[in-house]
């Protein structure tokens, strides 16, 4: 089996990574601390003029330090592109950069002003570049005189430009309130930083745009990624691109594509594990077949054409040797359980059957919604291939996993994350937290992936069920993590073009199922 999922992915920055960055480039390379100021400077100067009226009025707020600086240097490029430009501090330069930098601002004559409560003249709508903290906070912001100027401009704010952060937030945190100061576009510098891409944070930095601004390679190698930092981000558009199916001679069969089976469904929700199989068919699978419970077998006259129906429930309980006996003979590459139910129908018995089914065949397995519920204590008496089983839960969903002793939520606790890794090769499990920037967790390559393309016209019931179908029809040939990620980035790509036709609020799962594969 193939694991592509390590092509589709880089290290997100932690701050102090990035601090690193920035001290080794200049320590250990020909690179000066005033060049890459000048770069980042230029950088955010840049963004600033693509995106408003040359006519606005910008204030930079600059900071004691090098993000400061930063904020400087981008008012000297402003001004010498005949921008109205007005500098105002808290705290005088310590750094010896900022220090040079306030001086060449102070030569060719840009207004500086050092902030007291109520008395900043704020032109109206005027741009603000918040150069104060960046990546300098830990934790939470104090009381201060820079909270107290940043929320005095948030009264008079128009568009706002942060460098590296919004000034506030914490970048290894995104479980925190709003910054006084919301941006509307963040620049930030080498890698995105884990407040960039989990919500709420990412919410606060508006449209976040990374740079690179000449940091030295030997200095990100030597400041080692993997040991520093605990988050991966998706290459979405990559990815994509990336289709095992295309892989497949002209002269494949139906069984090449793989067989995915969905067991799941209960009264009034047969629609779920209908969405899982037409999401796998759509992605490329070359058969689907759903198995309801008797209670609503008569709804299966309703299934699409393309699906095949079973009856694998004898008294409304899953029938292992009926199950058992299909999947070897219809040759089943994929088997999705739990669609559309609420309560758990797992036992051991069947555990010890997919167990059974993975060291033989190889058999993927993704078990979802209702099927969930108490998986955990299930697996770890009879642990399942990691490689080859994927959990698909949503915030609620995961606190349920195990009930003898909860899963830690994800969160910037690096103990947290180690703990999330060692419950999963417990249960011999990878796992998609499903949120608005999901996160796949991969055990046995101890990695947490984040794709933050998310969208919130997929914020509705079916859309994972769906992804619980296209991650199947991948795992014939993919890992599990790799088949999570690939099934995230179709959803996400499906639903930038649908959301274009529809709007935000008209995006349905099934309009997504159409697009899958396109």
């Amino acid at each position: 089996m193939a694991d592509l999922s390590k092509k589709f992915y880089f290290p997100i920055w932690s701050g102090s990574f990035a601090e690193s960055v920035d001290n080794e480039s200049t320590r250990h390379s020909e690179i000066k601390g005033l060049e890459l100021m000048e770069s980042a400077g230029l950088a955010v100067a840049e963004q600033v003029l693509a995106l408003c009226s040359p006519h606005r009025k910008v204030i930079t707020l600059a900071g004691k330090g090098n993000n400061g600086g930063d904020a400087i240097v981008a008012a000297i490029h402003l001004s010498k592109k005949n921008i109205n430009v007005k500098i105002i501090i808290v705290e005088p330069p310590q750094s010896s950069s900022c220090k040079l930098q306030m001086e060449r601002a102070q030569s060719i004559g840009i207004p500086i002003e050092s902030w007291t409560p109520n008395k900043i003249s704020w032109p109206s709508a005027a741009i603000i570049i918040d150069g104060f903290l960046g990546l300098g906070v830990r934790g939470q912001l104090r009381e201060s005189d820079i909270k107290a100027c940043l929320e005095e401009a948030n009264k008079h704010r128009g568009e706002v430009f942060a460098i590296d952060l919004p000034s506030g937030l914490d970048p290894d945190c995104w479980k925190q309130g709003a910054p006084p100061l919301p941006a509307n576009h963040t620049v930030t510098f080498g890698q995105f930083k884990p407040a960039h891409v989990h919500w709420p944070t990412k919410g606060f930095c508006g449209n976040i745009t990374v740079r690179k601004i000449g940091f030295a390679e030997e200095a990100i190698s030597k400041a080692d990624p993997d040991q520093n930092c605990m988050w991966q981000l998706l290459d979405q558009e990559k990815i994509i691109k990336e289709s095992p199916f295309q892989q497949l001679a002209s002269d494949s069969h139906k069984y090449d594509r793989g067989h995915v089976l969905v067991i799941g469904g209960s009264p009034g929700k047969y629609g779920a594990p209908l969405i899982t199989a037409m999401g796998a068919l759509r992605t490329g699978a070359g058969w689907a077949t759903i198995a309801l419970p008797e209670k609503i077998t008569p709804i299966g006259q309703h299934i699409p054409p393309e699906i095949t129906f079973e009856p694998f429930f004898t008294n409304s309980k899953l029938d292992i040797e009926l199950f058992n006996k299909f999947v070897s003979e219809r040759k089943v590459s994929s088997v999705v359980l739990g669609p559309g139910t609420l309560k758990q129908f797992i036992n051991k018995k069947t555990v010890d059957c997919f167990k059974q089914l993975q060291e033989k065949r190889n058999i993927f397995i993704v078990i979802d919604a209702g099927a969930l519920h108490g998986i955990g204590d299930l697996l770890s008496h009879t642990p399942l291939n990691p490689e080859l089983t994927l959990l698909t839960p949503h915030p609620g969903e995961w606190r349920k996993l195990s009930i003898t002793r909860p899963v830690p939520e994800p969160d910037s606790n690096p103990k947290n994350i180690k703990q999330i890794y060692k419950d999963l090769l417990l249960f011999g499990t990878t796992a998609i937290y499903k949120n608005a920037a999901p996160i796949v967790f991969d055990p046995k390559l101890q990695k947490a992936i984040v794709n933050n393309n998310g969208r919130l016209c997929i914020a509705k019931a079916g859309t994972g069920d769906l992804l619980a179908g296209i991650a199947a029809a991948h795992g014939k040939f993919w890992s599990a993590s790799g088949s999570a990620l690939r099934a995230q980035a179709l959803i996400y790509h499906a639903a930038k073009i649908e959301e274009e036709n529809r709007g935000p609020e008209g995006v349905l799962p099934t309009d997504l199922l159409q697009r899958i594969g396109i």
